[in-house]
């Protein structure tokens, strides 16, 4: 059987390379061994995915948060988040990550999903305010979004800059729930320093 070098069969994506004999041959011999491997274009995600197939699945899973299909991307959750859980948390050309997605769609479902297979709630987005998924989701008005984010995390900065955004828009509920959440942060951390302090005497 004969081996032929992978980098023999990709072709530039630039100016086409001259047909002869030779590249005839070599072409038939690319196609005979196995699928053809093209330069595919990078994806909407910022870091480049060497393997296609999985460039596909992470192009899958946006669409699939985006179009609220939970089962598909539940799926596609399980199979990538395995090997590859610090790329699913990466942001997209948008500026956008799949965290700031759901919760800007208001969708609590899809956002518990990502949750549950380990994304970040604190990633920031690409943007001057460098938002949080639970400024979306207080933005929106969401407050299942915003409880569930809350459970899953009690960044001080993120919770006051979503406080401030609860009060500009009027959602008082959201205003209540944020309050609560830092007085309780705040509680936990005094009677921590309040332990360590009384432990070193």
């Amino acid at each position: 059987m004969l081996l032929i070098p992978q980098n023999l069969c990709l072709r530039s994506s630039g100016t086409a390379a001259p047909r002869n004999r030779f590249s005839d041959f070599l072409g038939r011999l690319c196609s005979a061994s196995g699928p053809r491997q093209t330069a595919l274009p990078q994806g909407e995600f910022n870091s480049p995915f060497p393997n296609p197939t999985i460039r596909k699945d992470f192009n899958r899973l946006y669409e699939s948060v985006k179009n609220d299909q939970l089962p598909e991307a539940k799926w596609l959750l399980k199979r990538l988040t395995k090997h590859h859980i610090d790329d699913v948390n990466n942001l997209r050309r948008s500026g956008l990550g799949l965290m700031h997605l759901a919760a800007k769609k208001r969708d609590s479902a899809m956002l518990g999903l990502l949750l549950k297979y380990g994304l970040n709630p604190n990633i920031r987005d690409d943007t001057r305010g460098e938002r949080s998924p639970l400024f979306y989701a207080v933005n929106g008005g969401n407050y299942e979004s915003t409880k569930l984010l809350l459970n899953a995390s009690t960044n001080e900065d993120l919770i006051l800059l979503a406080l401030q955004e609860a009060k500009d828009n009027g959602h008082e509920d959201l205003e209540n729930l944020l309050k609560l959440t830092l007085e309780k942060s705040n509680y936990s951390a005094r009677a921590g320093r309040l332990s360590r302090t009384f432990a070193k005497t």
